[in-house]
């Protein structure tokens, strides 16, 4: 009688995450990366609402806010519009890399103005990225953990992770994330965002 044991091989796992970081560390660029509070952290107890956004709301504005965990006012110096409070965890520097933009991809209207022009980024398996985080790159580093001049703010659009299957798991388990793929926008210099301190 044979035996049949579903292995899911996570040694496999942990070597492609690791080829991935040293590709990352060896030709990408180091970012800082704010994650923002989202509503499933909420659930979890891990953070409240904004008392700045929440204070002297209406009952109705109040129902909305319970119903669909949104901040009470999108330009809120204390949580950026997110509705958390502190709007972001604590930033990480990660290393990323930016994909060639494929000019067949590009187009520009008739009044010369170009569309699709944000470019496709390749990012590590940790910390678990999600829509609406922030990068901010630099134009250099004084050091390893101190950042020279901010060269722009970009928003992550959904994240793609990119896993790996082996053995009888299937890959769309967090746990077989070797990497994400997400688009980055260039915030403009009105956004609040803006605003929060790295």
């Amino acid at each position: 009688m044979a035996i049949y044991i579903k292995d899911s091989e996570g040694w496999s796992t942990n070597l492609q995450q690791e080829y991935h970081l040293e590709a990352l560390t060896a030709f990408g660029e180091r970012v800082i990366l704010k994650r923002r509070w989202q509503t499933e952290d909420f659930v979890k107890g891990l953070v409240s609402r904004c008392t700045a956004c929440a204070d002297g709301v209406t009952s109705i504005a109040s129902r909305v806010t319970d119903v669909y965990k949104q901040a009470g006012d999108s330009r809120c110096s204390s949580c950026y519009g997110i509705g958390f409070e502190a709007g972001f965890i604590e930033p990480s520097i990660i290393t990323y890399t930016m994909a060639d933009d494929n000019d067949d991809d590009i187009k520009t209207s008739k009044s010369g103005a170009r569309e699709g022009e944000d470019p496709s980024i390749q990012l590590p398996h940790f910390p678990r990225i999600r829509q609406g985080d922030m990068l901010v790159r630099f134009f250099s580093w004084d050091s390893p953990t101190n950042p020279g001049a901010e060269e722009g703010r970009f928003v992550l659009d959904a994240p793609t992770p990119n896993v790996l299957r082996t053995g009888s798991e299937f890959g769309g388990a967090l746990a077989n994330v070797i990497g994400y793929t997400s688009s980055i926008k260039r915030l403009p210099a009105d956004h609040a965002y803006q605003g929060v301190v790295l």
